[in-house]
Order: structure tokens, then C-alpha cells, then sequence
């Protein structure tokens, strides 16, 4: 019997792969409800705002991102092009939110693995535990 589950809930630590990355792909959790930038720049983890250069670099990204994914988007960020890419103020910052005013739609960026799917079919693994939790 193959059970499958989500993860959800992770934070950043100091093993997590940044969205300012380069060629490393970051998350971003579709919040197409909030539709103004002012209402999503809020949503920020901890009030984390990035910068002019991040929040454009971003806002590229996502919107030319391809997938029809309603939840998640993943991009990797990547500075082929002069100037594009984060703000140096930015490289160690996450889960912050970014509106593409293209779209109307909010993306907030979360851990890289939220909502990863896993199979687990080793029946020795108890994942009814008391937590809930998936031990590893």
C-alpha cells in the first residue's frame, strides 16, 4: 500500500536554498485573491520587503513563468540579462510577497519544498503517529 502526503509548514533555515539564488528555484504560493500590491506587500514573512531590483526581477518571473500550476509556481533565478537579477540587500532574505499587477495576482514566496508530495509505501514508517507528524 503506497500512501502519498504534503508537506506544509516548513520554514527557511540556514540548509535553504534562497529565492536570490542563482540557478537555484524558489517557491511561490499563488494568492489570487489579494489583488492590490499594497495589500500583498504586507504579506511578507516578518515585513521582509525587498528591494526595487528583487521585487522587478520577481515580478518577471513570475509572470513569464510557465506552468498552470493554481497554487504553486516555481522559477530559478538568473541574471542573463544586465541588471536583472536581486539587490545585494536582498541575497539573504525570504518569504517575501510579490504582486504582478499583470496577472492581479499576489505570489508569496514560501519554503522550497511546501507542498511537496511524497510516496511513502514502507509499512515500517508510522505516519499515524500521535503528532501526525512524518518522522523521517
Amino acid at each position: 500500500e503506497t500512501n502519498l502526503f504534503y508537506v506544509h509548514g516548513l520554514e527557511f533555515t540556514s540548509n535553504t536554498d534562497l529565492p536570490c539564488v542563482v540557478g537555484k528555484p524558489s517557491r511561490w504560493l499563488v494568492l489570487d485573491t489579494v489583488t492590490t500590491k499594497a495589500d500583498c506587500d504586507v504579506l511578507g514573512t516578518g515585513g521582509v520587503v525587498p528591494g526595487s531590483g528583487t521585487y522587478e526581477a520577481f515580478e518577471n518571473l513570475l509572470f513569464y513563468s510557465v506552468g498552470d500550476n493554481e497554487v504553486l509556481r516555481d522559477v530559478v533565478m538568473f541574471e542573463q540579462f544586465t541588471g536583472m537579477g536581486c539587490d545585494a540587500a536582498d541575497a539573504t532574505k525570504s518569504g517575501f510577497a510579490v504582486f504582478v499587477s499583470d496577472l492581479n495576482t499576489c505570489f508569496l514566496n514560501v519554503h522550497p519544498k511546501e507542498y511537496g508530495v511524497y510516496a511513502i509505501d514502507d509499512p515500517a514508517v508510522n505516519v499515524f503517529g500521535s503528532s501526525g507528524a512524518l518522522y523521517w
